[in-house]
């Protein structure tokens, strides 16, 4: 004779509805997988600058990315621009194009201009990174998106309560 037990979590009990404020908690510590954050399409002109540069290297780079940001601002094609003069060999042949660019994929200094871009203001003036002078164009934005709480509020009380069944599960199976 064979006998055993079968459990199964599916016919345990959910146990007790979860608490507002734990959803809400659940909500803000896990944001990311319910909102977009804003992104930027940006193109960009890099003048290299050598990290061992003499002062005067350095000042003929700057003086060059502000003639090409005056240049751009005054409405002479930044992609043409950036083909003939941008030194980022990657980005050059395609005018300067990085794409689709989000908080926290570039360095500092570059993100911070990018940023304090509007589409009324969309040319920068020269920005100084690790890599020398960038000259950046905003060329669209894409609005954060994603869920409110109330939205996310059913995909987190399933999660809440099968974690409940599976911790349940757990304890009768030991």
């Amino acid at each position: 004779i064979i006998e055993y037990i079968e459990l199964d979590a599916a016919f345990l009990p959910a146990g007790p509805p979860p608490d507002e404020d734990v959803l809400r908690d659940q909500f803000e510590t896990q944001k990311a997988r319910f909102i977009s954050p804003e992104q930027r399409n940006i193109s960009h002109i890099l003048i290299e600058v050598s990290s061992d540069a003499s002062e005067a290297d350095i000042e003929t780079a700057r003086q060059t990315a502000e003639d090409l940001s005056e240049r751009a601002q005054a409405g002479e094609d930044f992609a043409t621009l950036a083909i003939e003069n941008s030194q980022d060999t990657g980005a050059a042949a395609s005018g300067g194009d990085l794409g689709w660019v989000e908080s926290g994929v570039m360095v500092k200094a570059f993100e911070n201009a990018m940023y304090e871009l509007s589409m009324e203001a969309a040319v920068s003036e020269p920005v100084q990174s690790g890599f020398g002078w960038h000259v950046i164009q905003l060329k669209e934005v894409r609005e954060a998106t994603g869920m409110t709480y109330e939205e996310a509020q059913p995909t987190l009380v399933r999660e809440y309560e099968e974690e409940n069944a599976a911790r349940a599960f757990l304890e009768q199976a030991d």
